[in-house]
């Protein structure tokens, strides 16, 4: 979808869709997701409620560090708790296989560091809970 629409969105089930798709039909957005147009995903990072930890691979060619931090702006500018990391002579398979160990290293440390950022954020809402600045409906940032 991201090299045909130049957007970071889900599938668009609309037969005119570029490109074309055996699962299409018409009506299809509508159907699957409410609204004419596929949802765009950078306009819904406002909706991210918990830590995120991005990590780019200089060497990756399937998702270049560009586009890692072009995500990683995004979600800062959406109030997301969003940190980014990047390695050397990594590419794509180097962190979904495991098969550089200072890459497999720093995603166990960023994986620490999340379970730590959401554990304190949890303690801070219930903080706030206990103290009634807020309220159950308005937890979710």
């Amino acid at each position: 979808q991201f090299i045909a629409t130049k957007k970071f969105q889900a599938f668009d089930y609309e037969p005119s869709a570029t490109p074309s798709h055996f699962s299409s039909f018409k009506g299809g957005n509508m159907k699957m997701y409410g609204t004419p147009r596929p949802p765009e995903f950078t306009s819904l990072y406002h909706l991210i409620n918990v830590p995120v930890h991005l990590i780019a691979g200089r060497g990756d060619r399937l998702i270049g560090p560009s586009n890692i931090l072009r995500h990683y702006e995004l979600m800062r500018r959406a109030g997301v708790d969003v940190q980014i990391d990047s390695y050397d002579g990594c590419g794509h398979a180097d962190f979904t296989c495991g098969m550089n160990t200072q890459a497999l290293h720093g995603l166990l440390n960023a994986c620490d560091g999340l379970m730590e950022r959401t554990m304190a954020q949890k303690k801070t809402l219930k903080e706030l809970k206990r103290k009634k600045l807020i309220t159950a409906h308005h937890s979710r940032r």
